[in-house]
């Protein structure tokens, strides 16, 4: 029976260091995310721009969440969105936190989703932010235990 024990500690293990890739991989793509919308912080407009642009083509649901919550809060939202995104690709690239980071990264990406009419469009199952940036999110966001090679790792060890 200790083989049994050793086998289950062992594919434990090899999932948490899966997840610590996927952590790794999440954090280049919310830096990269971040790092693409610095120029908001100057110009604040380009997002609520944005949102009028997909106004003419949005689904109802879209319109309602444009109307009501996006374009009113575009000027907060272009300062907010880029630091989240950067704060949550720090929490992804060093391990710490990794499950508040990415059920907040689940929110932002859901929220953009919305705004964008994705969900009404079949190229949604497609969309690499879609179905399987939603599944990394939430298996993410379900490990509460430190991953390893995360920097609460190495401290923790000490």
């Amino acid at each position: 029976m200790p083989e049994s024990n050793d086998l289950l500690l062992q594919n434990r293990c090899i999932g948490l260091v899966a997840l610590r890739i996927v952590s790794v991989g999440l954090g280049v793509f919310f830096l990269a995310m971040s790092l693409n919308k610095v120029g908001w912080f100057g110009n604040p407009n380009l997002l609520t721009d944005r949102f009028i642009r997909w106004m003419p083509t949005a689904s109802p649901y879209a319109r309602v969440y444009l109307r009501a919550v996006a374009i009113p809060g575009g000027r907060v939202f272009a300062r907010v969105v880029p630091i989240a995104e950067l704060l949550a690709a720090l929490a992804f690239l060093t391990g710490v936190r990794t499950h508040l980071a990415a059920a907040a990264a689940l929110l932002m990406i859901m929220n953009f989703h919305i705004a964008t009419s994705s969900f009404s469009a079949l190229d949604f199952l497609r969309d690499g932010t879609g179905p399987p940036m939603f599944a990394a999110l939430a298996a993410l966001a379900c490990v509460r235990e430190t991953l390893p090679f995360s920097l609460e790792d190495v401290f923790r060890k000490k």
